[in-house]
């Protein structure tokens, strides 16, 4: 796992004033959904084969329709309630964390 964390970390670092904000839109405002694709050798070490801009998100196959299914709505309810919180917290302070809606995802900064 911290493999996977590590080499994230060295892409949105790598990217971050251009892939994540790619409109120029305000940073608080703007949400950038992308996908890394790994692989794992046969000693398990982990090797990130690409990231992709806006992911393809198009089920063509059981499995990744199986994924989505819960990938998909769990991510908008995180986007959701990341917002409803930034919204709350300009009139009083309020924490970000922890995120109520992030159910099957792992939160780490970048």
């Amino acid at each position: 796992r911290q493999r996977i964390k590590d080499a994230l970390t060295f892409v949105v670092d790598a990217f971050r004033e251009t892939a994540l904000n790619p409109d120029g839109c305000p940073a608080d405002n703007c949400y950038v959904f992308f996908g890394a694709d790994f692989m794992l050798d046969e000693n398990l070490n982990v090797w990130m084969t690409e990231v992709q801009y806006g992911p393809n998100l198009a089920v063509k196959a059981k499995a990744k329709e199986h994924v989505f299914k819960k990938l998909v709505p769990e991510m908008f309810a995180i986007v959701d309630e990341v917002r409803e919180k930034q919204v709350k917290s300009a009139e009083v302070a309020a924490p970000l964390l922890p995120l109520a809606s992030a159910k099957t995802w792992e939160l780490f900064y970048c």
